[in-house]
């Protein structure tokens, strides 16, 4: 979950309405901001994170898209991606969605770039490692370095 000075989870009593949208998974909100912190309406919300950013109250939420609302035609949580951002500041409620996405950048930095060019090689490895009968991922990994 993100530590930083900047978002408080520890907030009851939010409120406001749609100020900003995102289009973010469910599972990178959950790895930000842990999992929903407050409960739904049960009819168009699915999902609800409650907090403070920069002392602003915000809400995230989902709206109308998922089960609660749409029954079998909607979408279970974990496959949302069109995210409510709720409160009372408009620039606020956008910086945040800014700050979501700066985090989401930094995460995507660290993962590691793979050289589309090698994938014709990894494909003659593995496929050598395959009609040689002796296919497992530590073999692999090791001839791959």
């Amino acid at each position: 979950m993100l530590e930083t000075k900047r978002v408080n989870m520890n907030v009851t009593g939010g409120g406001g309405s749609l100020q900003a949208t995102i289009d973010v998974a469910y599972a990178v909100l959950v790895d930000l901001f842990g999992k929903p912190n407050r409960e739904t309406d049960g009819y168009k919300v699915d999902a609800e994170w409650e907090l403070e950013f920069d002392g602003e109250p915000l809400t995230i939420y989902n709206y109308k898209s998922g089960k609660n609302y749409l029954g079998d035609d909607g979408d279970d949580v974990e496959f949302i991606r069109d995210w409510h951002i709720g409160g009372n500041n408009k620039a606020k409620a956008e910086e945040f969605v800014q700050f979501i996405k700066d985090e989401m950048n930094q995460e995507l930095d660290k993962v590691p770039v793979f050289d589309d060019a090698k994938l014709p090689e990894l494909f003659e490895k593995i496929a050598n490692l395959s009609n040689s009968g002796k296919f497992n991922v530590t073999e692999l990994v090791d001839k791959l370095e």
